[in-house]
C-alpha cells in the first residue's frame, strides 16, 4: 500500500491554497496603508507553499509513473 495517493490530494490542495492565498495576500498589501510589509510576507510565504507542493507533485508524478514501471517489468507472483 503507497501513501501517494494521499499525499498527491494533499500538495494539490496545497498548491491551490498557496496561490490563492498569495493572490489575496499581495491584493491586500497593494491596498494597504499599514501593515503593508506583513501582507508582503505573507504573500511570499503564501507562494513559497505554492511553489514546494508544485515541486512535490513533479515528485510524487515521478515515483508513480516509477512503481508503474517496476511493477510491469516485475509482475508479482500469483
Amino acid at each position: 500500500m503507497s501513501d501517494l495517493p494521499l499525499r498527491r490530494l494533499l500538495s494539490r490542495m496545497a498548491l491551490v491554497a498557496g496561490v490563492v492565498a498569495a493572490a489575496v495576500c499581495a491584493w491586500v498589501a497593494a491596498d494597504a496603508d499599514s501593515h503593508q510589509g506583513v501582507w508582503i510576507f505573507a504573500a511570499a510565504m503564501s507562494a513559497a507553499t505554492a511553489i514546494v507542493a508544485a515541486i512535490d507533485l513533479g515528485v510524487i508524478r515521478h515515483r508513480m509513473h516509477e512503481r508503474i514501471l517496476r511493477s510491469l517489468r516485475f509482475p508479482h507472483p500469483r
